[in-house]
Parts: C-alpha cells; structure tokens; sequence
C-alpha cells in the first residue's frame, strides 16, 4: 500500500526543488539580459562620444588653421604680434648671452628669435626700420642663430635646429674673429650678419604659439 502521507512530502519537496531551480535560472536569464542591455547601452554610449570628440578634435583643427592663416593674432604690449607669434624688440644692449638670458625671462616660452621664411623676415626687418632710429645712431639686433656648436653650421638657439631659410648680407657669414652670433645689421639694412657674441647689441625675443 502506498503511503501518502510520504508520497505528500516528497511531492511537496520536489516541488520545492522546482521552483528553487526556476528561480535560479529565472535569475540567470535575467541577468545575461542585463548583461547584453547594458553592453549595448555602453557601446551606443561609446559611439556617441567618439563622434563628440572627432567633432571636438575638427573645431580645434580648424582654429589652429585660422590661427596659423591670420596676421591679427593679439599680443600684450610692449609685445608685437606677426601670425602665431608675439615679439620683443629691446632697447637696451648687451652680449648674446646677456639677450638669451633677458629673453628667457621675459614670459613663458620666450626664446630668441627664430627666423623661419621670407615674410617673417620681412616683418622684422620693416618693424625695426619704423622705430625710428636716429640716422647718428647705430643699433644692431642679437636674434637666436649661432655657429657655437659647430663652426659653419648655424642652428636656431632652444631648437638644435639648422637654418631653414636665412638673408645673408653681403659677404656674410664671413666666420671671422669668432663670429658665432648674428645679428641684423643695420648698415646692410638689418640684413644677417655673423659677429662675435662679447659684442654689445639689442636683441628680439619671440613667443611662439
């Protein structure tokens, strides 16, 4: 005969067992559809802000494009401004070690002046022209070329970098009693020319941006 009354009880455990084992795999689906929602909401999520950021990084592109094709960059006085650089024109004199010194100390990332091209030096030279120099007096530029390194190899000071481009005045650089520095000549109308760097002159300092 069957006996019911452990026939009931192990229904009633069995049953137990079931609903237990479908809670666990109720739980378990649930969350793999947790887990595979929240990774497509991360993934849009990380495609929303790549296109941020590439738009991001095209704004600031095409800034520094402007920036680099504009002439009204804005420099605080008594600094002058020409494209992406600001400029220092001195009047005191000194040795070129006395500029570099002054030049670095100036603001920030001030050094010598580097000379990169044509219009650049166009601009110098016409600015310095405009200061209104007395014809009695005779005022010479320190700028950042030097042949210290290496005799007849001139490099831009701060940069390790050759000439890229140069407007030697006649004659020039003749490399004679230790002419290591250059300076814009007045008498060449400031064309460059080699001198030795104990020579007392003004100098230029630039910022580059």
């Amino acid at each position: 005969m069957i006996d019911m009354k452990k026939s009931l009880v192990f229904l009633h455990g069995y049953t137990l067992c079931l609903v237990s084992l479908y809670q666990v795999t109720a739980q378990q689906v649930y969350q793999s559809r947790c887990n595979d929602i929240n990774k497509q909401y991360l993934d849009d999520e990380l495609i929303k802000l790549k296109r941020v950021i590439l738009q991001e990084i095209a704004t600031m592109r095409a800034t520094t494009t402007a920036l680099s094709q504009s002439s009204s960059f804005v420099c605080a006085p008594p600094w002058v401004s020409f494209k992406t650089s600001c400029y220092f024109f001195s009047n005191d004199y000194g040795t070129w070690l006395y500029g570099k010194a002054q030049c670095e100390q100036k603001r920030g990332s001030s050094k010598y002046l580097r000379i990169n091209d044509r219009e650049e030096d166009a601009f110098i030279r016409n600015f310095v022209r405009s200061r209104g120099i007395s014809a009695y007096e005779r005022r010479d530029y320190w700028i950042g070329g030097t042949d210290a390194g290496q005799d007849g190899v001139f490099k831009w000071e701060g940069y390790s970098q050759n000439f890229s481009f140069s407007n030697w005045g006649p004659n020039n650089p003749d490399r004679l009693n230790s002419a290591d520095c250059v300076i814009l000549y007045q008498p060449s109308d400031y064309k460059w020319h080699d001198t030795s760097c104990t020579n007392d002159n003004s100098y230029i300092c630039e910022i580059e941006f």
